[in-house]
């Protein structure tokens, strides 16, 4: 595949998306696998912010000798990124039911700290994924939206939790 001249990059990087797509999805899916990870439904994730984040380098990739492979190293380290977080999401989720399981006395203050956070439609949203071990695909379907809303809806709630810890 040519390089493109500078004022052709936006095409050239959407080509090699659109031709390389199915690739990519197969590539994402395996590098979940072998990083442990039950989340290949976070496969078709991987490669659109892979894409986003080539989008935003675009002039790196214009000097790379092979840029399809630089594309596929950066989609393998944004399956590693995602694979942490969801660690971290699934640990501390475990850790608010454990505690709310074993503190007796003191759950109904956890409680109210947690319902501070998040409501109980999203801490039930949040179990099902990250502690029951539901995909995205499982639970969209069931709650009758797109995969892609439920995927909105839980940043938009992972990052509400994070800023307001951060206070």
């Amino acid at each position: 595949m040519m390089k493109p001249s500078d004022n052709n990059v936006e095409n050239w990087i959407e080509e090699i998306h659109r031709e390389h797509y199915d690739s990519f999805l197969r590539y994402a899916q395996v590098c979940f696998r072998i990083f442990g990870r039950g989340v290949v439904h976070r496969a078709e994730d991987a490669v659109q912010l892979t894409y986003e984040k080539v989008w935003m380098k675009k002039e790196e990739l214009l000097t790379k000798d092979d840029p399809i492979a630089w594309f596929y190293a950066v989609l393998k380290n944004t399956v590693r990124e995602l694979s942490r977080d969801d660690m971290r999401w699934q640990m501390h989720m475990n850790q608010i039911v454990v505690l709310m399981v074993t503190t007796g006395g003191t759950e109904f203050v956890l409680r109210a700290e947690l319902k501070s956070m998040m409501t109980d439609e999203e801490f039930q949203l949040m179990k099902r994924l990250y502690i029951n071990g539901q995909t995205y695909d499982e639970v969209s379907a069931d709650m009758g939206v797109k995969k892609s809303t439920l995927a909105m809806r839980v940043n938009r709630i992972k990052k509400r939790i994070v800023e307001e810890n951060a206070e």
